[in-house]
């Protein structure tokens, strides 16, 4: 009995790996999919992915390193209780449901600042110059790297088509 009580003082850290495992996941799916393109879009790629990488083994590694210290443990009991954290979880789901939904027919730039904007509030944000601003300034990073910079063929949306006129392309 004495072992059960151990066990549930140290946290459970199994709901926090969740996310590290699903970008491992995404990581590899992105190697995957970048095999095939030009070497500069692929360059990019390597590097985009290979910090995607470090980050999640930076991670992992930190939780199984608590684990090992007998800090932590590895259950799923704040992934399974209900929280207050459980309607964001739901809410960031759906946001990333109607962003992938809806990313074609918004455009690159468009769906990114609603789509990181909404996020963001969602987790909390509140001052409308993070919220409009960061994701602007992400998605026209973006924009001007994938499709000015290496072609690349994003859905356009109306911002897009803005920019085109404005730079005469």
């Amino acid at each position: 009995m004495r072992g059960s009580e151990a066990d549930r003082e140290r946290k459970a850290i199994g709901a926090d790996l969740v996310i590290p495992l699903l970008a491992l996941a995404f990581a590899l799916y992105f190697f995957s999919s970048i095999w095939n393109l030009v070497w500069e879009a692929k360059a990019n790629g390597v590097v985009i992915g290979t910090i995607l990488l470090v980050l999640v083994g930076i991670q992992l590694g930190r939780s199984f390193w608590g684990v090992w210290q007998g800090r932590y443990r590895l259950g799923f009991d704040d992934l399974i209780e209900p929280s207050g954290a459980l309607f964001r979880r739901i809410a960031l789901v759906s946001l990333l449901v109607l962003f992938v939904a809806t990313f074609h027919l918004v455009g690159t730039v468009a769906g990114l600042i609603l789509g990181m904007g909404s996020m963001m509030f969602v987790l909390g944000q509140r001052d409308w110059r993070w919220l409009i601003g960061l994701p602007s300034i992400i998605a026209l990073t973006i924009h001007l790297l994938f499709v000015v910079f290496l072609g690349a063929r994003l859905p356009a949306g109306p911002i897009e088509q803005g920019i085109r006129l404005l730079i005469g392309g």
